[in-house]
């Protein structure tokens, strides 16, 4: 009987075929498809066409001759016996000498072209190695680039070289996963996506907001794709989300504003800071606090500022680019609520920026400064004190506004009659002015003699005084036309109630009354006569009280009648 088990006849022919068939299922066969038709290489083009040609031509000898390909013998495998069925007679086929020598030819030609073959994937490999390293250093340049750009602020060029990085990431993705390779595919996809995050970030900086947003929005519905996280709460999103919400809040529109304000987490974040790392920390302050604002550009001011409060407070927890970037924010809003005559919230804001214990924010010093010189000048004094006092607070004010700061401060107090307050300020102001700053060394004493002469002071208000005095004489100060140095000298001496009090006292009188020409000539000429006039008086009136109350006073004291008619000088000099 015949042996059933035996495998079926297999020619060498058929051994071939499934080789070359083998060949272009193959990696290097896919490969050389994928090559040629992706990077359009020249050498995968005729490696491609020589394996296409081999497989045609031996899909034609299959075609022609069967399975088993030419010269395959009759092979009968039936069982000899009695009884048994004769075997088939061979198959009437016509010569095959020609064919015989044909294929050979064939073969040889094949086997020629497989060498070729050989040679040319070699060859293919070798550039794939050298193009996968051009393709890196393509990479590393442009990184550089986008990173350079950066740095110097180039944010459009940035921008343009990060769209570069993620189409290379992008067709890389591409081409590997028609290769089959899901792994590659997977490494190239995250840094298409970090391209794509680099470039709507830079937009950003650039201030294109559509063109960020566009961006952001793909690295965002693709993670949604990727990470199976349809409300965008994992770490990995956090960046982007915040990026895109910025964007959408720049673009001056109703609708971008509301779709910012979904995008934020509203749930409670800020409990257990100090359990977590700086990174958590600083997403969770930076989030609570665009939540707040978003709030407020969309006009829905009802507990924000409590909110706001809970945030500031714990700014000191964050990065110090987050508390950086918080500090500036927080001016931009007081600003809006200014402009939109949210009065009452502005000054909120300001107070719990002032209360906190890092200080009044850098930020807000110039625009706190001219809010309260502006309320100077207007006579609002308590509203002076309310915005100067804060930047006086931060001894990291540069000099020359701590100056203008201090004496701004210290007039409010005086015109309020707040005299200790305002010793406290001059006081500290004597340590940073001098002969060339504004106000001048001489100023600040002028005006502390001033405030130690209304709290009775009277031994600091002669000495201060005096150093003016002895200075400049008699003639008024530019910043202190509301006074005199030489009349607070006189009122000191008067204090003392004594002789000799009394005779220098008169010494200063005198050098202002020979001046009396020159005052009257001065800007608030008439002004100042006055301030002397009643000076003059209290000096008369004092001195001859003094006189009358000796045991051998004169009755009627020289001296005291000398100042009383020139006191009537210099009122007619005024009525003139």
């Amino acid at each position: 009987m015949p042996n059933r088990n035996q495998p079926p006849y297999e020619s060498s022919f058929s051994k071939f075929y499934s080789q070359v068939q083998q060949l272009c299922d193959s990696t290097l066969g896919q490969s050389l498809y994928d090559v040629r038709t992706i990077e359009s290489s020249d050498d995968a083009e005729l490696l491609y066409k020589a394996m296409n040609k081999l497989h045609a031509a031996v899909r034609k000898v299959r075609s022609d001759h069967g399975s088993q390909g030419p010269n395959t013998p009759w092979n009968p495998v039936f069982a000899q016996g009695a009884g048994a069925q004769m075997p088939p007679t061979p198959p009437d086929t016509p010569p095959t000498h020609r064919r015989n020598s044909d294929l050979k030819s064939d073969i040889e030609k094949l086997n020629k072209e497989i060498n070729r073959l050989e040679k040319k994937s070699a060859k293919l490999d070798e550039t794939r190695q050298e193009l996968s390293k051009a393709n890196e250093n393509v990479e590393t340049l442009a990184n550089a680039l986008a990173s350079e750009y950066e740095v110097n602020k180039h944010y459009r060029s940035a921008a343009e070289q990060y769209e570069f990085l993620s189409k290379i990431k992008e067709k890389d993705m591409r081409q590997k996963k028609l290769k089959k390779d899901d792994d590659g595919a997977r490494v190239a996809e995250h840094e298409y996506l970090k391209y794509l995050h680099l470039q709507g970030k830079m937009w950003l900086q650039a201030a294109k907001f559509d063109k960020a947003e566009h961006a952001l929005c793909q690295v965002l519905e693709r993670k949604k794709v990727l990470l199976g996280d349809s409300r965008l709460r994992r770490q990995e999103n956090r960046d982007t989300q915040l990026l895109l919400c910025t964007a959408l809040r720049s673009q001056n529109s109703t609708s971008k504003l509301n779709k910012a304000e979904e995008f934020y987490y509203h749930a409670s974040l800020l409990t257990h800071l100090d359990t977590q790392n700086t990174a958590d920390r600083t997403w969770a302050i930076r989030n609570a606090f665009e939540l707040a604002a978003v709030h407020i550009e969309q006009g829905s001011y009802e507990g924000v500022i409590d909110g706001l409060g809970g945030v500031w407070a714990a700014r000191h927890q964050a990065s110090s680019e987050c508390k950086s970037y918080l500090e500036k924010e927080i001016v931009r809003l007081w600003q809006l609520l200014g402009r939109r005559q949210q009065n009452n919230l502005a000054t909120r804001v300001l107070k719990m920026c002032s209360d906190d214990s890092g200080g009044l924010p850098q930020s807000f010093l110039p625009h706190v400064r001219e809010i309260g010189k502006l309320a100077y000048e207007q006579g609002q004094y308590e509203t002076t004190i309310l915005y100067l006092k804060k930047a006086w607070a931060d001894a990291s004010e540069p000099e020359k506004d701590r100056l203008q700061t201090g004496w701004l401060l210290a007039w409010s107090f005086c015109h309020l009659r707040q005299y200790p307050k305002a010793q406290t300020v001059l006081a500290a102001l004597l340590n940073h002015a001098s002969s060339t700053t504004s106000p001048s060394k001489l100023e600040v004493t002028a005006l502390l003699a001033h405030v130690y002469l209304h709290l009775k002071k009277y031994t600091e208000a002669e000495k201060h005084a005096r150093i003016v005095y002895n200075q400049c004489g008699a003639s008024t100060l530019l910043s202190s036309h509301a006074y005199n140095h030489a009349d607070i000298l006189i009122r000191a001496l008067i204090a003392y109630d004594q002789k000799e009090k009394y005779q220098d006292a008169h010494g200063v009188w005198n050098r202002i009354f020979a001046g009396r020409d020159r005052t009257l000539a001065q800007s608030q000429g008439k002004k100042a006569l006055r301030h002397h006039a009643d000076v003059g008086k209290e000096l008369s009136a004092a001195w001859a009280k003094n006189i009358k109350a000796r045991p051998n006073g004169a009755a009627h004291p020289k001296k005291p009648a000398e100042i009383s008619a020139e006191v009537k000088v210099l009122e007619k000099m005024i009525a003139g």
